[in-house]
């Protein structure tokens, strides 16, 4: 099938090989050249938000810079720098787990550096939780009780306690910090992709969903699975096991549906 890219694109890529991906959970469509990234997602507020997110911290964050971009006919079209080297989610580092805690916890570290005093980025907590207000109907309360082991009643109840229970704003986050966002040479952080959902919250955001991510790709949730993971190696790496706080986090990402 033919995919339209707008001509200010088109003249940079047309010319190019490229490669469809199929890594991932994401609902954008993404086109692999040697060189460059282009990713095409519906216009919503994680397409225009990865383009401020590349305006404002390209130049203190390891995330590259977009060449160009274009909004068009309920599209968002970004063309941005390819980051060299290998996922996290790759065979390479699945088959090392303690190399791959190593670099999650770099990685973690390189996010909770970034002084955000200064940074105009949007509160993520509220941001999602103001998604899950408008999905609220489309919400599968019953999925999101047995994936969590929880008992909500309804949606009502899940917005309600995320509300109530939101956490103190105090790094900049990632947002979607799986395994296959986090690119790396050898013992190296290459940088960050998919940074639509990036913004200011709470430390334990990205821990929730980098454990997540690790547990999945290493029981096999997303293909093959893996040995040599446990939860004790992951939060040997961290002060304390807040598991309420990372129970919140998982349930903040399931407005997401």
């Amino acid at each position: 099938m033919k995919i339209f890219i707008p001509s200010s694109i088109l003249e940079i890529v047309e010319s190019l090989d490229y490669k469809i991906n199929k890594i991932g959970q994401s609902d954008s469509k993404v086109l692999i050249y040697d060189n460059y990234i282009l990713k095409i997602n519906k216009d919503n507020y994680e397409a225009r938000n990865e383009i401020n997110i590349y305006e404002q911290l390209s130049s203190n964050l390891p995330i590259g810079k977009i060449i160009k971009y274009e909004i068009r006919e309920g599209y968002v079209y970004i063309l941005r720098e390819k980051l060299k080297g290998l996922s996290l989610s790759d065979d390479y580092y699945m088959k090392r787990p303690k190399l791959l805690l190593d670099l999650v916890f770099k990685a973690l570290k390189i996010l909770e550096n970034v002084d955000i005093k200064d940074l105009k980025l949007k509160d993520s907590i509220e941001e999602i939780i103001n998604i899950g207000i408008k999905n609220r109907d489309k919400l599968d309360v019953l999925a999101i009780n047995k994936e969590l082991n929880c008992n909500f009643k309804n949606a009502n109840e899940i917005i309600n306690y995320l509300k109530t229970n939101k956490p103190e704003i105090n790094v900049l986050c990632h947002g979607d910090l799986c395994l296959p966002n986090i690119i790396c040479d050898g013992n190296k952080i290459v940088g960050f992709i998919d940074v639509g959902m990036a913004g200011l919250s709470n430390y334990w955001h990205d821990i929730a969903i980098a454990y997540r991510s690790i547990k999945y790709n290493y029981l096999g949730y997303y293909g093959k699975s893996y040995d040599g993971f446990s939860d004790d190696m992951f939060f040997s790496y961290l002060k304390e096991e807040n598991k309420e706080m990372i129970f919140y986090f998982l349930l903040l990402d399931e407005l997401f549906g």
